[in-house]
């Protein structure tokens, strides 16, 4: 039998993923449909009103959250991405060889959580 759930695949010339961020799951059982695993480019995405360019990113989910690879223009590394749990924040860790954070071309777009959510703990190593 194949493995269960939804395998992304593809690539985009644009990803709005503030636009986008609305819809995304934010916590462990949260996902209705279940994606087994990620392996996506695209020319231009957008985060956090910063512009990431030529970036592959490949992810698989976890048992509390995600694992990345990234690799791009401004980003090449591996990251972990865990649900909050127990009240305390989500947490992001990172290691990269590369790793640029471009400009922001504005304020944020999304509004803080309403449900009072801590933002997440960030440990980025860069070499």
């Amino acid at each position: 039998m194949p493995p269960e759930g939804i395998a992304l695949r593809g690539s985009l010339p644009l990803l709005d993923l503030d636009a986008w961020r609305a819809l995304l799951p934010d916590r462990a059982g949260a996902q209705t449909t279940p994606i087994r695993d990620v392996n996506v480019s695209f020319a231009e995405l957008l985060l956090e009103n910063r512009r990431f360019r030529n970036l592959n990113i490949q992810a698989r989910p976890g048992a509390k959250g995600w694992q990345l690879k990234l690799n791009g223009q401004e980003l090449q590394g591996e990251a972990s991405y865990q649900f909050a749990e127990g009240g305390g924040p989500a947490r992001l860790k990172g290691q990269f060889a590369r790793l640029y954070l471009p400009a922001a071309e504005g304020p944020p777009r999304r509004d803080a959580p309403a449900s009072g959510e801590l933002p997440p703990a960030i440990e980025l190593r860069a070499e």
